[in-house]
């Protein structure tokens, strides 16, 4: 395994979890939610020893699944996966994850459940998730897990850590674990990798804006700018849309003229209504697409204005 450390576009580290390695050529597997977002990604085998690049080949947003390619660690000594396994409520696992600075931190449990449904929040776009088929696992878990193998008693992946119900002192509850079964997670990374795409999957590096934001809703913040106001749907229901809180020197969203305070209301004709939005907007696009971007500044002025996207994390 590797444990992952991931920078987004102002260098902040936005997360340190754990990765399988699937192939000798530097192929490893983990959760879209670890690497969604980051403009640097560096691995470690075992968790210790030197940093190598590496970058993201694929993603499945909604099944939080990714396929990363580590450059420079060729000969890596691939898990023994799990391909086909029988696991059933009290089957012994151990969950190996990124525990900070050294070697990992190894966990052991049992099997909860088999074929759970879970409804998740992504941690970095604010969007929901609908995993089907999850193993809910009675094992202590942390963040830095996410992304990391769950191993039966023959040392075989079975599944992939992914989510947890509740975080309580860093910790979630240990009847609060979920696993993306091992089987599920290649598949998606077969697709990946033949170049061939499918629904929800992202090929090569996104769309990229370059800005940082969050979900803005008038109800919170001091009041809708104006034009907001009037976009609002015949229900009455409240505007909302993307706070643009940073802008990236040089990207697409600067040269456009954005600046921090904004409100983003549309992306290629698409309504934006919070940060998830914007991130589905920008997940249907690629690299080199020139689109519209609407939005409204602190004063209320609506600005529109063609800006041609990047390649890079969204958004």
């Amino acid at each position: 395994m590797v444990t992952i450390s991931a920078l987004d576009a102002y260098g902040a580290d936005r997360l340190s979890a754990t990765g399988i390695v699937v192939d000798r050529d530097g192929e490893v597997l983990t959760n879209n939610h670890v690497v969604e977002g980051a403009t640097s990604i560096t691995v470690q085998v075992g968790g210790v020893g030197r940093a190598y690049p590496a970058t993201v080949v694929g993603a499945d947003p909604t099944r939080d699944i990714a396929v990363l390619a580590v450059a420079g660690a060729g000969g890596l000594q691939p898990l023994a996966l799990a391909r086909s396994v029988r696991l059933r409520p009290g089957s012994a696992i151990v969950v190996v994850g990124n525990g900070g600075p050294g070697a990992p931190l190894v966990s052991a449990g049992e099997v909860v459940g088999v074929g759970r449904r879970l409804a998740a929040t992504d941690p970095v776009t604010e969007a929901p998730e609908d995993l089907l088929g999850m193993i809910e696992m009675g094992v202590p878990v942390q963040p830095g897990d996410s992304g990391g193998p769950v191993l039966d008693t023959t040392g075989q992946v079975v599944g992939m850590t992914t989510a947890g119900e509740e975080i309580v002192d860093g910790l979630v509850p240990a009847d609060a674990a979920y696993a993306i079964p091992i089987a599920a997670a290649l598949a998606v990374a077969e697709q990946i990798e033949s170049g061939s795409g499918g629904p929800g999957l992202v090929l090569g590096p996104p769309a990229f804006l370059g800005v940082e934001a969050e979900t803005y809703t008038p109800a919170v913040e001091a009041g809708p700018p104006p034009v907001l106001a009037l976009l609002s749907d015949r229900q009455s229901r409240p505007a909302s849309g993307a706070l643009v809180l940073q802008v990236l020197s040089g990207s697409p969203a600067a040269m456009a003229g954005m600046r921090a305070g904004d409100v983003i209301f549309r992306l290629a004709a698409i309504r934006v209504d919070s940060l998830g939005s914007l991130r589905t907007a920008l997940e249907g696009l690629h690299p080199g697409s020139e689109v519209e971007v609407c939005w409204v500044d602190p004063t209320g002025t609506p600005v529109t204005a063609g800006v041609d996207l990047a390649a890079g994390p969204p958004a």
